[in-house]
């Protein structure tokens, strides 16, 4: 299973943020190709965290159980109840 740094994740994502400002703000105006640049390492940064990310919750997903077999809480739940009450009886 891929594991993920929350610290990591955070900082790529703030850093993403003061990075598009920068671009936008500074580097933007003066030098439209430093703002393509800025931009570019940008949105690579985004893609990795949300790589990251997807295969977190991939790992996350649980394994499927084997063919033919039920775990002891299935099997309880596909047995009829005896207890009073239950499907129609009183």
């Amino acid at each position: 299973m891929a594991t993920i740094s929350t610290m990591e994740s955070s900082s790529r994502f703030i850093a993403a943020g003061l990075t598009i400002e920068s671009a936008r703000h500074g580097g933007g105006r003066s030098d439209p190709a430093q703002a393509d640049r800025l931009l570019e390492q940008c949105v690579k940064n985004l893609n990795a965290t949300i790589r990251d990310v997807r295969a977190y919750i991939t790992g996350l997903a649980p394994k499927p159980a084997p063919k033919g077999r039920l775990h002891a809480g299935d099997r309880n739940r596909s047995r009829p109840s005896s207890a009073p009450g239950r499907h129609g009886e009183t």
